[in-house]
């Protein structure tokens, strides 16, 4: 099986649960140094970018940024969001389960913060604050009013 689909399989895969989540980038960066395309997507065009801002992995960010020439601004196809609306996305979800659970909300706090960290680190690298999704909303309309 030829390594882009086994790549595209691999970040499919990592839609359905999050089985994988804290070795999503040690996978990633092992497929990508073997030749992936860095541009292999779900069928929802969600890229290693997109997975690792969603689920707040910061350095990987970074690597796929400064070291691989990732699209800081590249869309997915359900809601046309960038990685910067799923990093604010993922910030009003967390900041809501705070609310009313202060058992887990120290938990939250810590993931709001690597989101935060997340969300200066794309803006540095280019993030266009000011794009809207598909329903027009930014970043910032996510983070405030976000309707999931």
């Amino acid at each position: 099986m030829p390594l882009l689909k086994t790549m595209t399989a691999f970040l499919s895969l990592l839609m359905v649960g999050n089985d994988f989540f804290y070795s999503f980038p040690f996978h990633s960066r092992t497929m990508l140094d073997h030749g992936a395309d860095l541009e292999s997507h779900t069928k929802d065009l969600w890229t290693p970018l997109h997975l690792s801002a969603y689920n707040g992995h910061v350095e990987f960010v970074r690597e796929l940024l400064e070291g691989r020439g990732a699209e800081v601004n590249a869309r997915e196809t359900t809601h046309g969001q960038t990685a910067l609306h799923l990093c604010a996305k993922v910030i009003f979800l967390f900041f809501k389960k705070t609310l009313g659970n202060v058992i887990d909300a120290c938990h939250y706090l810590q993931r709001i913060r690597s989101h935060q960290d997340l969300g200066r680190l794309l803006v540095s690298q280019g993030a266009d604050v000011n794009a809207a999704d598909g329903e027009g909303d930014t970043a910032m309309h996510l983070v405030w009013d976000s309707p999931n």
